[in-house]
């Protein structure tokens, strides 16, 4: 649903901008495109400030940091995950992280 809305957004704002840009270009003139620049600079500044790196990690570590699930869960999770792994593949794993291949 939120994909739909922020699609919607965009054409919606892509359409305004086609008919505001050409009324303002006539009124103010090569001042339009300094509105634009302007208005691209503070998107600059908002990003630079308030959306965090995301640089090297991991979907797992993005979603903690976004709120989408904590820490915690998401350890127990990924122990689970390997577990299960584990399981199927018939390695189990010793100290040292050494292979040991149970199955035949």
């Amino acid at each position: 649903m939120l994909i739909i809305l922020t699609a919607a957004t965009q054409w919606l704002f892509n359409f305004v901008i086609t008919k505001v840009t050409p009324s303002a270009i006539n009124s103010i003139g090569w001042k339009t495109f300094l509105m634009f620049a302007i208005f691209c600079l503070a998107m600059a500044v908002f990003v630079w400030v308030f959306v965090p790196e995301t640089k090297q990690l991991t979907l797992e570590e993005i979603d903690v940091i976004f709120g989408v699930v904590d820490a915690e869960t998401r350890a127990k999770d990924i122990e689970k995950a390997i577990e299960v792994e584990k399981s199927k593949a018939g390695v189990d794993y010793e100290e040292g992280d050494e292979k040991v291949v149970t199955k035949a």
